[in-house]
Protein backbone atom coordinates (compact mmCIF):
# COMPACT_ATOMS: atom_id res chain seq x y z
CA UNK A 1 0.00 0.00 0.00
CA UNK A 2 1.24 3.59 -0.74
CA UNK A 3 0.95 6.58 2.03
CA UNK A 4 -1.98 7.58 0.21
CA UNK A 5 -3.74 4.26 0.71
CA UNK A 6 -2.95 4.92 4.45
CA UNK A 7 -5.03 8.12 4.35
CA UNK A 8 -8.01 7.33 2.69
CA UNK A 9 -8.58 4.10 5.25
CA UNK A 10 -8.50 6.92 7.95
CA UNK A 11 -10.23 9.29 6.40
CA UNK A 12 -13.08 6.18 5.55
CA UNK A 13 -13.19 5.12 9.28
CA UNK A 14 -16.50 5.04 11.06
CA UNK A 15 -15.60 5.82 14.28
CA UNK A 16 -12.87 7.67 16.31
CA UNK A 17 -11.17 4.01 17.12
CA UNK A 18 -11.08 3.12 13.81
CA UNK A 19 -9.28 6.28 12.97
CA UNK A 20 -7.02 5.87 15.52
CA UNK A 21 -5.74 2.61 14.45
CA UNK A 22 -5.64 3.88 10.92
CA UNK A 23 -3.32 6.68 12.18
CA UNK A 24 -1.35 4.18 13.59
CA UNK A 25 -0.37 2.82 10.70
CA UNK A 26 -0.23 5.94 8.75
CA UNK A 27 2.63 7.16 11.18
CA UNK A 28 4.52 3.91 10.69
CA UNK A 29 4.49 4.19 7.10
CA UNK A 30 5.39 7.79 7.24
CA UNK A 31 8.27 6.62 9.28
CA UNK A 32 9.71 4.61 6.94
CA UNK A 33 9.71 6.31 3.76
CA UNK A 34 12.08 8.87 2.32
CA UNK A 35 11.05 12.52 1.72
CA UNK A 36 9.32 12.43 4.74
CA UNK A 37 8.31 16.30 5.02
CA UNK A 38 6.96 16.31 1.40
CA UNK A 39 5.12 13.32 2.02
CA UNK A 40 3.66 14.50 4.89
CA UNK A 41 2.74 18.05 3.64
CA UNK A 42 1.11 15.76 0.36
CA UNK A 43 -0.57 14.51 3.21
CA UNK A 44 -1.98 17.44 4.95
CA UNK A 45 -3.11 18.94 1.95
CA UNK A 46 -5.11 16.15 0.72
CA UNK A 47 -6.75 16.24 4.14
CA UNK A 48 -7.31 20.21 4.08
CA UNK A 49 -8.73 20.10 0.29
CA UNK A 50 -11.14 16.96 1.63
CA UNK A 51 -12.40 19.41 4.47
CA UNK A 52 -12.31 22.99 3.46
CA UNK A 53 -15.26 24.59 3.64
CA UNK A 54 -16.28 28.09 2.79
CA UNK A 55 -19.34 28.65 4.44
CA UNK A 56 -22.31 28.27 2.97
CA UNK A 57 -25.50 30.81 1.35
CA UNK A 58 -26.51 33.75 4.22
CA UNK A 59 -28.71 32.51 6.71
CA UNK A 60 -26.80 29.33 7.62
CA UNK A 61 -24.76 30.21 10.13
CA UNK A 62 -23.43 26.21 11.29
CA UNK A 63 -22.84 23.25 9.26
CA UNK A 64 -23.55 19.99 11.38
CA UNK A 65 -21.68 16.69 9.99
CA UNK A 66 -22.62 13.43 10.34
CA UNK A 67 -21.13 10.58 12.36
CA UNK A 68 -19.19 9.22 9.54
CA UNK A 69 -18.25 12.73 7.53
CA UNK A 70 -17.13 14.06 11.19
CA UNK A 71 -14.26 11.49 11.00
CA UNK A 72 -11.79 13.35 8.44
CA UNK A 73 -13.29 16.63 10.10
CA UNK A 74 -12.02 15.49 13.64
CA UNK A 75 -8.49 14.43 12.04
CA UNK A 76 -8.22 17.58 10.55
CA UNK A 77 -8.78 20.40 13.05
CA UNK A 78 -6.94 18.65 15.50
CA UNK A 79 -3.73 18.43 13.63
CA UNK A 80 -1.74 21.45 13.23
CA UNK A 81 0.51 21.21 10.43
CA UNK A 82 4.14 21.32 11.20
CA UNK A 83 7.27 22.26 8.95
CA UNK A 84 9.25 19.38 10.31
CA UNK A 85 8.46 15.34 10.10
CA UNK A 86 9.21 14.66 13.65
CA UNK A 87 7.00 17.88 15.13
CA UNK A 88 4.08 16.41 12.88
CA UNK A 89 4.93 12.61 14.52
CA UNK A 90 4.33 14.13 17.67
CA UNK A 91 1.01 15.78 16.60
CA UNK A 92 -0.63 12.56 15.22
CA UNK A 93 0.46 10.38 17.89
CA UNK A 94 -1.00 12.84 19.85
CA UNK A 95 -4.17 12.46 18.43
CA UNK A 96 -3.92 8.90 18.66
CA UNK A 97 -3.05 9.44 22.61
CA UNK A 98 -6.46 11.90 22.85
CA UNK A 99 -8.80 9.07 21.18
CA UNK A 100 -7.22 5.75 23.22
CA UNK A 101 -7.27 7.41 26.33
CA UNK A 102 -9.98 10.17 26.50
CA UNK A 103 -12.73 8.78 24.33
CA UNK A 104 -14.74 5.79 26.00
CA UNK A 105 -18.28 4.42 25.28
CA UNK A 106 -21.08 6.56 24.93
CA UNK A 107 -22.43 7.10 28.24
CA UNK A 108 -26.42 8.24 27.26
CA UNK A 109 -27.38 10.58 23.76
CA UNK A 110 -26.14 13.08 22.24
CA UNK A 111 -27.87 16.46 21.47
CA UNK A 112 -29.78 16.52 18.65
CA UNK A 113 -29.69 18.02 16.03
CA UNK A 114 -32.58 19.84 16.09
CA UNK A 115 -32.09 21.69 19.52
CA UNK A 116 -28.53 22.81 18.35
CA UNK A 117 -30.50 24.69 15.30
CA UNK A 118 -32.78 25.88 18.02
CA UNK A 119 -29.98 27.17 20.39
CA UNK A 120 -28.29 28.81 17.46
CA UNK A 121 -31.82 30.79 15.90
CA UNK A 122 -32.04 31.92 20.10
CA UNK A 123 -28.64 33.28 19.98
CA UNK A 124 -29.30 34.90 16.32
CA UNK A 125 -32.17 36.48 17.38
CA UNK A 126 -31.28 37.53 21.25
CA UNK A 127 -27.69 38.79 20.02
CA UNK A 128 -27.17 38.54 16.15
CA UNK A 129 -24.48 35.97 17.21
CA UNK A 130 -24.88 34.59 13.94
CA UNK A 131 -25.12 38.03 11.69
CA UNK A 132 -22.00 39.21 13.73
CA UNK A 133 -20.13 36.67 14.83
CA UNK A 134 -20.28 33.44 12.63
CA UNK A 135 -21.34 36.06 9.20
CA UNK A 136 -17.58 34.79 7.11
CA UNK A 137 -17.04 31.86 8.48
CA UNK A 138 -20.01 29.19 10.28
CA UNK A 139 -18.26 26.76 12.51
CA UNK A 140 -18.27 23.04 12.13
CA UNK A 141 -20.24 20.98 14.03
CA UNK A 142 -18.86 17.51 14.71
CA UNK A 143 -20.78 14.88 15.95
CA UNK A 144 -18.95 11.87 17.50
CA UNK A 145 -20.50 8.29 19.15
CA UNK A 146 -18.10 8.24 21.78
CA UNK A 147 -17.86 9.97 25.06
CA UNK A 148 -15.21 12.09 26.47
CA UNK A 149 -14.07 12.31 29.53
CA UNK A 150 -14.91 15.51 31.44
CA UNK A 151 -17.12 17.24 28.83
CA UNK A 152 -20.11 16.44 26.81
CA UNK A 153 -18.60 18.39 24.08
CA UNK A 154 -15.39 20.95 23.44
CA UNK A 155 -14.55 23.62 21.01
CA UNK A 156 -11.11 23.24 19.17
CA UNK A 157 -9.37 26.18 16.69
CA UNK A 158 -6.44 26.80 14.77
CA UNK A 159 -5.72 30.52 14.61
CA UNK A 160 -3.43 32.23 11.69
CA UNK A 161 -2.64 35.85 10.95
CA UNK A 162 -5.25 37.38 12.44
CA UNK A 163 -7.63 35.17 11.78
CA UNK A 164 -9.59 32.02 12.47
CA UNK A 165 -8.21 29.23 9.96
CA UNK A 166 -10.43 26.03 10.81
CA UNK A 167 -12.38 25.40 13.89
CA UNK A 168 -15.11 23.03 15.04
CA UNK A 169 -17.21 22.36 18.11
CA UNK A 170 -16.75 18.52 19.10
CA UNK A 171 -20.45 17.17 20.16
CA UNK A 172 -19.46 14.12 22.00
CA UNK A 173 -21.71 12.22 24.02
CA UNK A 174 -22.23 13.47 27.89
CA UNK A 175 -20.29 11.80 30.21
CA UNK A 176 -22.99 12.93 32.70
CA UNK A 177 -26.16 11.94 31.64
CA UNK A 178 -28.11 14.60 34.22
CA UNK A 179 -25.74 17.53 32.79
CA UNK A 180 -27.82 19.56 30.32
CA UNK A 181 -26.07 19.95 26.88
CA UNK A 182 -27.73 23.26 25.62
CA UNK A 183 -25.31 24.54 28.10
CA UNK A 184 -22.41 23.31 27.17
CA UNK A 185 -23.28 23.75 23.43
CA UNK A 186 -23.92 27.62 24.25
CA UNK A 187 -20.32 27.64 26.23
CA UNK A 188 -18.49 26.74 23.13
CA UNK A 189 -20.40 29.44 21.20
CA UNK A 190 -19.39 31.47 23.95
CA UNK A 191 -15.67 30.18 23.22
CA UNK A 192 -15.77 30.68 19.40
CA UNK A 193 -17.10 34.41 20.64
CA UNK A 194 -14.01 35.16 22.46
CA UNK A 195 -11.76 33.28 19.29
CA UNK A 196 -13.34 35.74 16.93
CA UNK A 197 -12.56 38.63 19.00
CA UNK A 198 -8.79 37.63 19.96
CA UNK A 199 -8.17 35.11 17.55
CA UNK A 200 -6.62 33.31 20.70
CA UNK A 201 -8.50 30.25 21.72
CA UNK A 202 -7.82 30.86 25.68
CA UNK A 203 -7.93 34.49 25.49
CA UNK A 204 -10.65 36.62 26.02
CA UNK A 205 -10.80 40.01 25.35
CA UNK A 206 -9.48 42.72 27.56
CA UNK A 207 -13.07 44.29 28.61
CA UNK A 208 -13.91 40.84 30.58
CA UNK A 209 -10.94 41.79 32.90
CA UNK A 210 -14.00 43.96 34.47
CA UNK A 211 -16.72 40.72 35.44
CA UNK A 212 -13.17 39.69 38.05
CA UNK A 213 -15.30 40.97 40.62
CA UNK A 214 -18.19 38.41 39.80
CA UNK A 215 -15.75 35.53 39.85
CA UNK A 216 -15.73 32.84 43.33
CA UNK A 217 -11.98 33.38 43.67
CA UNK A 218 -8.85 35.80 42.41
CA UNK A 219 -8.02 34.42 39.02
CA UNK A 220 -5.21 36.17 36.98
CA UNK A 221 -4.46 33.53 33.99
CA UNK A 222 -6.27 33.58 30.21
CA UNK A 223 -7.78 29.74 30.06
CA UNK A 224 -9.69 29.95 33.54
CA UNK A 225 -10.90 33.81 32.05
CA UNK A 226 -11.46 32.30 28.95
CA UNK A 227 -13.99 29.64 30.26
CA UNK A 228 -15.91 32.47 32.47
CA UNK A 229 -15.85 34.22 29.83
CA UNK A 230 -17.77 30.96 27.77
CA UNK A 231 -19.94 30.65 31.35
CA UNK A 232 -21.81 34.25 31.28
CA UNK A 233 -21.93 34.01 27.39
CA UNK A 234 -24.06 30.77 28.15
CA UNK A 235 -25.48 32.44 31.28
CA UNK A 236 -26.78 35.21 28.78
CA UNK A 237 -27.91 33.19 26.01
CA UNK A 238 -30.35 30.77 27.97
CA UNK A 239 -31.78 33.32 30.47
CA UNK A 240 -35.69 34.22 29.42
CA UNK A 241 -35.71 31.39 26.79
CA UNK A 242 -37.32 27.79 26.68
CA UNK A 243 -34.09 26.93 27.85
CA UNK A 244 -33.79 28.63 30.56
CA UNK A 245 -33.84 25.64 33.29
CA UNK A 246 -30.24 24.82 31.66
CA UNK A 247 -28.23 27.16 33.31
CA UNK A 248 -25.88 25.16 35.80
CA UNK A 249 -24.87 28.09 37.50
CA UNK A 250 -27.38 30.00 40.70
CA UNK A 251 -26.49 34.02 39.46
CA UNK A 252 -29.06 36.73 40.69
CA UNK A 253 -30.86 38.48 38.05
CA UNK A 254 -28.90 41.23 38.58
CA UNK A 255 -26.18 40.03 37.55
CA UNK A 256 -27.52 38.10 34.52
CA UNK A 257 -28.77 41.67 33.43
CA UNK A 258 -25.28 42.91 33.49
CA UNK A 259 -23.73 39.35 31.84
CA UNK A 260 -26.50 39.68 28.69
CA UNK A 261 -26.03 43.81 28.84
CA UNK A 262 -22.41 43.38 28.08
CA UNK A 263 -22.71 40.09 25.81
CA UNK A 264 -24.91 42.39 23.48
CA UNK A 265 -22.50 45.41 23.55
CA UNK A 266 -19.63 43.18 22.58
CA UNK A 267 -21.45 41.30 19.79
CA UNK A 268 -23.05 44.89 18.27
CA UNK A 269 -19.39 46.41 18.44
CA UNK A 270 -16.98 44.06 17.65
CA UNK A 271 -17.14 45.11 14.28
CA UNK A 272 -15.78 48.59 15.54
CA UNK A 273 -13.56 47.99 17.95
CA UNK A 274 -11.31 45.27 16.74
CA UNK A 275 -8.26 45.26 19.09
CA UNK A 276 -10.14 45.49 22.07
CA UNK A 277 -8.15 47.28 23.91
CA UNK A 278 -8.37 48.56 27.74
CA UNK A 279 -10.24 51.80 26.79
CA UNK A 280 -13.12 49.79 25.63
CA UNK A 281 -12.92 47.72 28.86
CA UNK A 282 -13.19 50.78 30.99
CA UNK A 283 -16.04 52.10 27.74
CA UNK A 284 -17.98 49.08 28.77
CA UNK A 285 -17.42 49.01 32.22
CA UNK A 286 -18.36 52.56 32.81
CA UNK A 287 -21.93 51.77 30.85
CA UNK A 288 -22.32 48.86 32.69
CA UNK A 289 -22.34 50.59 36.12
CA UNK A 290 -19.07 48.49 36.84
CA UNK A 291 -16.66 50.00 39.17
CA UNK A 292 -13.27 49.03 37.99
Amino acid sequence: MDVMSFLYDALDSDNLYELADHLESLIKHLKSVENKVKIIDECYSLLSDECFYEGEAAGHFIKIFSVKDSIPEFLYNHWTFSDTAEENFVKLESIVHKIRNYMIAPKAPRISDRTICDLVDLVERKFQYGTKVLKEHPVKILKINQTYKGWGCYYIAGTSNGEIAKDAIIMTCPNNPEAPQEFGFMHELGHRLHTSLTYQTFVPPASFACFREYLPEPIQDNRSMSEHFANFFAIAALNNSPYEHCILHKVSTEDIAVFEKYMSITIATMDENVIHTIDELHNKAKYLGINL
